[in-house]
């Protein structure tokens, strides 16, 4: 079982990371509305690629339903 504390930090740690990721590319494409792809892309540029495989799997599969 998860408390509701660890819930909550861990959600806050993602908030945190997708605002990091978002700022980079609006920063870099001088964007406002930014897509998953964008997500993507921006996760390969930062050094997150070994991260983006799976995302995008899983993005796809999203897609296809």
């Amino acid at each position: 079982k998860i408390s509701a504390e660890a819930v909550e930090c861990m959600q806050d740690c993602v908030s945190e990371f997708m605002s990091f990721i978002s700022r980079a590319k609006c920063q870099e494409s001088d964007r406002k509305t930014i897509t998953s792809d964008h997500i993507l892309t921006a996760m390969s540029n930062l050094g997150f690629e070994h991260y983006t495989a799976v995302l995008k799997m899983y993005l796809d599969k999203y897609r296809a339903s």
